[in-house]
């Protein structure tokens, strides 16, 4: 960790530590916006990490932002600063330098849906698209990468009609669909050094990153809770059973967070889809055995809404299904293996570069 990540990973502690209470979390899950903590997360310039500094960003790579994700997921941060990071890195990269202070929610689209600058069709399971000022969007025209973003708060009621007001996923973060007609696009660019499906793709690797820090957050959580609870006259971590949790709870973190840096170290490098696609399907796996392990050792107690525990186990829960799920990627990843052949494998496993079609049905 150079020192940078080590600055962003203490002031992301720092200020995700102080604000980010079970209180907060709650109004949050009732529908409140957490204006507050958003105003702090724009001042400390997390918004913009992944923008050139040329268009007012720190002009970060993933790699360097990997810890702002790390502590999005470890303090299950209940506002969209992943996808707002990685709006205005899509929009920097088409020359937009979009305001600092937006809400930003994003979406890939069919090319389909596109047509003379302007959009028209279903968007599914939007992450934040009501709290949102507007909606990132990419797409491949003619297999050429192409960003740009929807004014949400512009439109009228022929050109935007919400599927439902209070659609959230299992840890009731927003995720609401919306039906646009002609709705225009903004600043709508080609931008083929972003690489194919690059919506799905970074989504992907965002929420692998996510994972990883609520991986290590239960796995701290639990820690703590074996050795603290007693029961039959010693801790819960001197019996061999736990012990055996516990070190299978640690190895799933650590891999958890080998596969989803190692694919922010790559991809600033090219497509990187071999990298984002284990990290999402190792993530993913992790995610589900994790949240597993950790509710074994809490018992009852870690399912009472409250303990904390749920705050990272719900969240881990939903963002292995998102951008993908592991499944989803794991078949991808196979076809394209198959398809290249044996002579082609080794090599695609030492240099990480192994193109996937996203767009064939899985």
């Amino acid at each position: 960790m150079d020192d940078i990540q080590s600055m962003l990973r203490d002031s992301a502690n720092a200020v995700f530590g102080d604000a980010v209470q079970p209180a907060l979390q709650q109004r949050a899950e009732a529908g409140e916006f957490a204006q507050a903590l958003w105003r702090q997360v724009v001042e400390q310039g997390f918004t913009v990490a992944l923008r050139p500094e040329v268009q007012g960003g720190s002009g970060l790579s993933w790699a360097q932002a990997y810890p702002l994700l790390h502590a999005a997921g470890w303090h299950a941060v209940p506002v969209p600063l992943p996808e707002t990071m990685l709006g205005h890195y899509l929009l920097g990269a088409g020359g937009d330098p979009h305001d600092e202070h937006a809400v930003l929610s994003v979406a890939q689209l069919d090319a389909g849906q596109v047509r003379d600058r302007a959009v028209s069709g279903r968007v599914a399971h939007a992450p934040y698209a009501r709290h949102a000022d507007c909606v990132v969007v990419s797409a491949d025209v003619d297999g050429v990468p192409h960003v740009g973003r929807i004014d949400l708060r512009s439109l009228d009621a022929r050109q935007l009609q919400w599927d439902d007001d209070g659609a959230m996923n299992v840890a009731r973060e927003p995720r609401v669909g919306f039906t646009l007609c002609d709705a225009p696009l903004s600043a709508w660019q080609a931008a083929p050094g972003l690489g194919p499906s690059v919506l799905l793709r970074l989504g992907a690797m965002m929420r692998a990153a996510q994972m990883a820090g609520a991986i290590e957050r239960i796995l701290q959580q639990t820690l703590l809770y074996s050795g603290e609870r007693v029961q039959f006259g010693r801790p819960l971590a001197k019996f061999q059973a736990i012990q055996h949790h516990m070190a299978e709870l640690g190895c799933e973190a650590a891999a958890a967070v080998a596969a989803s840096a190692y694919a922010c170290g790559q991809a600033g490098s090219g497509p990187a889809w071999l990298p984002i696609a284990a990290a999402k399907i190792r993530a993913g796996r992790a995610a589900g055995r994790a949240a597993a392990l950790a509710h074994a050792v809490h018992g009852a107690i870690g399912f009472t809404y409250e303990h904390t525990l749920h705050y990272a186990t719900r969240r881990l829960w939903s963002w292995r299904s998102e951008f993908g799920s592991h499944g989803w990627w794991s078949l991808h990843l196979g076809r394209a293996v198959c398809a290249g052949g044996p002579q082609a494998w080794w090599p695609a496993a030492t240099s990480g570069e192994l193109e996937l079609d996203l767009t064939r049905e899985a």
